[in-house]
């Protein structure tokens, strides 16, 4: 590991003259081994999980995004939550990039060490061990990513998955129905996968970020190593090897949804209700089968997803921000916002409910919008769960808010819009027109609908097609 100040403007100048040119954009990526070495073990994660043993490995992925301007970097461990706002300053300092330029997540897997708080990295318990290991691999892999920075293309993808199930279901406790962790199969999910692709000018896949909606708790509390749980990454770690060996060379980053009601529609903590009773029920099925039975599942539905991308571009600008504001009762909003050109990820630091994700996704300014849960990197972010007013009203896991109904929403989705304006967008004027929100430009929107695209300002015949430009 070495130290490593990188700033713009010292981008700009190790980088070669010709980058800057038109079509800037630039990725670089790498992936590191995290899992915990044997005499790392045990290591132990609530609730009352201790891990002895490891059934498949764990990873840190990092992709380094630049338009020769700014710089971003996406890190996602396959931990529960990210490593938080100490390994957030530590890449900071390490590269010279501002707290808003580097999102750091997770892919929220329950069968696996984490970090909650500050650790001492010269300790010699198993996690400070651990912890540190975590630490030098990170950064080796963030040195390799900018290192690896080349011109590149971005397209994005849509498509579906039908392995999440929203997770909170009704039972009868304490003499009435209540509602807890179970298989709803009426409530709301998101079926939604996006996949964005970033190639190099020969065609060929550099990095993935496939976002998606579910809990990686397949493996949750399993007791397959004599009775203890055995280390797996989930679903969302076996679907980035599958997608990293049928992609010599690239990098394949699964980052969470808005997940924080969504569980897997099968798992090994199993919970169902009673049919005479009514009451809740829970047990373990103990089966590794049922994690690779899911993950082929939905690595076809990547599969999929990734050949639905039918653009790709390179006249992309990067921009990152990040805003907090205050809801009624003092409760602090955190959101983090990343542009790649026109596709914004909305980086939240817990786990919104997919109701809240759907909403988000569906008032942005930006139709290509990605929500990712988990990116923990400042502290004091709040990054428990956050439930929509109806999931509040309702009750359940996850529910017990402490903020007042009403707000949540429209704070995210008022904070992700200020972001887009700021960075630039084609703000429709109702009469036919758009105006460019950073310049001031106007346009007539064409034939498509959209403002910002090549029929722009065109004669349209009576067919509908444009046909010459408009005489200004």
């Amino acid at each position: 590991m070495r130290k490593r100040i990188l700033s713009f403007f010292l981008l700009a100048m190790v980088l070669p003259a010709m980058l800057f040119s038109a079509d800037t954009f630039m990725a670089g990526a790498a992936v590191r081994d995290i899992t915990p070495s044997f005499d790392m073990l045990p290591l132990t994660r609530k609730p009352a999980v201790t891990m002895t043993g490891v059934l498949d490995p764990m990873h840190v992925r990092v992709i380094a995004l630049s338009d020769g301007d700014d710089t971003v970097l996406m890190i996602c461990t396959e931990t529960g939550r990210s490593m938080g706002a100490q390994y957030a300053a530590l890449v900071s300092s390490h590269t010279g990039l501002p707290l808003e330029n580097i999102v750091m997540t997770s892919t929220h897997s329950h069968a696996v060490p984490e970090v909650t708080a500050d650790v001492n990295f010269y300790g010699s318990s198993n996690l400070e061990r651990w912890a540190k290991y975590v630490r030098d691999q990170m950064l080796d892999a963030v040195d390799e990513a900018l290192d690896n920075l080349e011109r590149v293309t971005v397209g994005i993808g849509y498509g579906e998955s039908y392995i999440n199930v929203n997770r909170n279901s009704s039972y009868v406790i304490g003499g009435k129905e209540q509602r807890y962790l179970g298989y709803n199969g009426r409530g709301v999910s998101d079926k939604t996968v996006a996949a964005i692709e970033f190639d190099n000018l020969k065609g060929e896949p550099v990095a993935y970020i496939i976002n998606y909606a579910v809990h990686n708790t397949v493996m949750h509390a399993n007791t397959l190593i004599h009775g203890q749980t055995g280390i797996s990454a989930d679903i969302a770690g076996l679907v980035s090897g599958y997608l990293e060996a049928n992609n010599k060379g690239a990098v394949a980053m699964w980052v969470s949804g808005a997940a924080g009601d969504q569980n897997p529609i099968v798992q090994n903590d199993i919970y169902t209700r009673d049919p005479v009773t009514g009451e809740f029920e829970e047990y373990f099925n103990n089966d590794y089968a049922i994690l690779k039975y899911l993950a082929k599942i939905h690595y076809y539905d990547v599969e999929q997803t990734i050949g639905n991308i039918t653009e790709h571009t390179s006249d992309v600008d990067i921009s990152a921000s990040y805003d907090e504001v205050t809801i009624p009762d003092g409760y602090p909003v955190a959101l983090q916002v990343v542009r790649i050109g026109d596709i914004a990820l909305a980086c939240f630091p817990g786990e919104l409910f997919s109701t809240i994700g759907l909403d988000i996704k569906g008032n942005s300014l930006l139709k290509d919008t990605l929500v990712l849960n988990n990116c923990w990197s400042r502290y004091g972010q709040k990054n428990g769960y956050h439930a929509d007013d109806a999931a509040i009203d309702a009750g359940g896991f996850g529910t017990n808010a402490a903020y007042q109904k009403g707000y949540l929403t429209d704070a995210l989705i008022g904070m992700l819009n200020e972001s887009i304006i700021e960075s630039g967008v084609w703000l429709d004027n109702g009469d036919g027109t758009a105006t460019y929100s950073t310049t001031g430009e106007m346009t007539i929107i064409g034939v498509d609908g959209v403002a910002g695209t090549a029929d722009d300002n065109k004669v349209v015949n009576p067919a509908g097609n444009a046909v010459a430009d408009v005489v200004k």
